[in-house]
């Protein structure tokens, strides 16, 4: 959150603050540049200028003029908070702490400057002193949502969950729509749950919790997660969720005319394209399968993550806001980055604890270096979109949400030359399992197909494991929270009930790279396209893609696996104990062996389920190795909220296993042709 306020204002800086408050970048920006023309020491024009930079994340930029501006201005409380926010968006944790205190010393109530400071010693692992500066804002803003959100998140640090829990459900209190609260409470329930495993099935102890939550959904989510993790009534859960969605009809908007009943065109529930939604299983190449499958005449699909939160929390809201007209300005604006890779802002978040498409998105794909020399960002020419979905809206009566799904779909086609009549099916990469996500787009598509991709299971974990480890952290807890965060849903999707009541299977990145043509063609068969050249060749909008930019393969091309260092080639044991990867593979055993990765072995399958469960209670050798160098400020180990949560899964698992002898909810593969 910036500071816009100025202790010095002209007309011409009145109108350019305007902007600036409306989001009007540009034209701020080009009166503070008009401004600084004249008076080249006017420290306020520096520093919003300086802001606009940190909005736009060009950091550095905006570090350089707001430190100019305090070097004419020292006692400007404003700039300091700014200067600190542009730090800690650096990894700057200490500049950004000081610039905070320098802040608050200037200004002893500026309680912006106190949450956000709490924010960096949380970060730095300080938490204590982030417990008194949440405390400092609440002191004088009790109504504050945000700094009891954050101290529920200090809180929940410190192992406090039942302090922790109290603040979110104040958060919720104060702010019922404050998603990532829902999100954290969610796991702070699962941490509890730890202590409630193994046991008989039953009611769980925080029905009332949950009951007691505001509004109807997002406690229906956190039920249904539950029910997963705990063995409750899924499908009763699942139904509740999708009753919770407000209904196709009340979210269909309609033009203002005046118009009798009949004449109003009826929503449709479904496309009239076959629709695939594409799934990841940790870190397994959904980004590579899809660039196979782009440029396909049969299929529409849009780059890489761009969508995945189309059917997220607000999406909907935000782009049919201002009616049907409307809608093609309002997508772009929230999908800058489809017209222009280099983009630096984000797109809606596909679930809640997303961080992925926040920001930079298009470098994050590895859109902005396409081409045979790579040296073209993906693009599409704006205007001609919004032209193009204009006239497909033109006329249209009523609309929502699958519908415009659809239209931006043939929008995207037909600005790049496409006829939409070539293409019977939509490929969509919704890329993350999340229930609300999920729910809200199967309730337009409810025969649409789930393909996810997978490699093997113990592999992809250590993958995420060492990417975390390799990350920006430099405090050992956030690394070790980051690895749990990203292990966490891939155990979860192992028994999840949605893949049995829908068209979900599997199919192995192994086989895409190894056994190519014959994967090929089940996969066409399995999608109902003709098998085409275009299968085997890694692009999007028909430029040669070089991969992801976090791959060992990024810069290679991605359509041969001749590479010693290709993922598929890939061991465990770089980061996972050899003890590490028997209980982990022991849990992974009924996919590894439904998926080929081990042979079927049922035995010795029963014999190893016996022998891991005194050790999955127990901390995991990399746990141990990460723990060893928290910092002082946390608790021990095993009472961390990530401990208990991981450690609640693992115990889930394994009772799962021990009662069915297999995941009753697991994937199917690819069908055969």
């Amino acid at each position: 959150m910036v500071s816009l306020f100025a202790p010095m204002k002209t007309e011409t800086m009145n109108t350019a603050i305007k902007h600036h408050l409306a989001g009007r970048l540009v034209e701020a920006e080009s009166i503070y540049k008009k401004v600084l023309l004249d008076e080249p020491d006017n420290y306020v024009a520096l520093h919003l200028l300086g802001v606009i930079a940190h909005q736009v994340r060009k950091h550095d930029i905006a570090v350089d003029l707001i430190t100019k501006a305090l070097t004419i201005k020292p006692e400007y409380a404003d700039a300091h908070y700014n200067l600190g926010n542009a730090y800690k968006e650096m990894g700057q944790l200490v500049a950004a702490l000081e610039s905070y205190q320098k802040a608050i010393t200037i200004n002893s109530d500026y309680t912006k400057a106190f949450n956000n400071l709490g924010l960096v010693f949380q970060d730095l692992g300080r938490l204590d002193e982030a417990k008194a500066s949440f405390h400092k804002v609440l002191a004088s803003e009790p109504d504050n949502a945000d700094a009891h959100y954050n101290l529920g998140n200090t809180l929940k640090d410190l192992g406090q969950l039942n302090d922790a829990l109290e603040c979110y459900q104040t958060t919720l209190a104060l702010d019922p729509d404050y998603a990532k609260a829902f999100n954290n409470l969610w796991i702070v329930l699962r941490s509890m749950c730890h202590d409630l495993l193994p046991r008989s099935y039953g009611k769980l102890p925080f029905e009332q919790i949950i009951d007691g939550l505001p509004t109807l959904l997002e406690p229906s989510i956190i039920r249904f997660q539950l029910n997963s993790l705990m063995g409750g009534n899924v499908q009763e859960a699942w139904k509740f969720i999708t009753c919770n969605l407000p209904t196709i009809e009340n979210e269909t908007i309609h033009n203002p005319v005046d118009e009798t009943e009949s004449s109003i065109n009826k929503p449709k529930v479904t496309t009239d394209k076959r629709v695939t939604a594409l799934l990841h299983f940790g870190r397994s190449g959904s980004g590579y399968l899809q660039s196979l499958l782009d440029g396909h005449p049969e299929i529409s699909t849009m780059p890489g993550v761009y969508m995945s939160g189309f059917f997220g929390r607000k999406v909907w809201e935000n782009i049919s806001g201002e009616g049907i007209k409307k809608i093609p300005a309002r997508f772009s604006q929230l999908y800058k980055v489809l017209f222009d890779a280099r983009c630096p802002d984000g797109v809606p978040r596909a679930n809640i604890s997303d961080t992925y498409t926040d920001h930079s998105v298009g470098f994050a794909e590895g859109f902005v270096e396409m081409g045979e020399n790579r040296d073209t960002p993906l693009s599409l020419n704006h205007n001609r979109f919004n032209e193009n979905l204009s006239v497909i809206l033109n006329g249209t009566q009523t609309i929502n949400h699958g519908q415009l799904f659809e239209a931006i779909h043939h929008a995207y086609d037909k600005t790049l030359g496409i006829n939409k009549q070539e293409k019977g099916a939509i490929f969509y990469h919704l890329h993350k399992n999340d229930p609300y996500t999920m729910a809200n787009f199967l309730r337009y598509f409810p025969a649409a197909q789930l393909l996810m991709i997978i490699r093997n299971p113990v592999i992809s974990c250590e993958s995420w494991a060492i990417k975390s480890v390799q990350g920006d952290h430099e405090n050992s807890y956030l690394i070790y929270c980051d690895i749990i965060d990203k292990i966490a849903p891939l155990l979860m999707d192992l028994n999840c009930p949605l893949f049995h009541s829908h068209n979900a299977i599997a199919v192995r990145l192994e086989d895409i790279k190894k056994k190519n043509a014959e994967t090929m063609h089940r996969l066409c068969a399995y999608l109902r396209i003709k098998n085409a050249p275009t299968l085997y060749q890694s692009t999007m909008q028909g430029l040669k893609w070089w991969g992801d930019p976090s791959s060992t393969l990024y810069g290679r091309t991605h359509d041969t696996e001749s590479w010693e260092d290709d993922p598929t080639r890939a061991e465990p044991g770089t980061f996972f104990s050899t003890s590490d990867q028997f209980i982990l593979a022991t849990l992974f055993y009924p996919l590894s062996a439904r998926f080929g990765y081990v042979e079927t072995n049922a035995k010795q399958f029963a014999k190893d389920l016996k022998t891991v469960y005194p050790l999955i209670s127990k901390p995991l050798d990399f746990e141990k190795k990460l723990a060893s160098t928290f910092l002082p400020g946390y608790p021990v180990l095993e009472n961390t909220t990530s401990f208990k949560s991981f450690h609640a899964i693992l115990v889930a698992l394994w009772q799962v296993l021990d009662e069915r002898g297999t995941y009753p909810y697991m994937l199917k593969s690819l069908p055969h042709a």
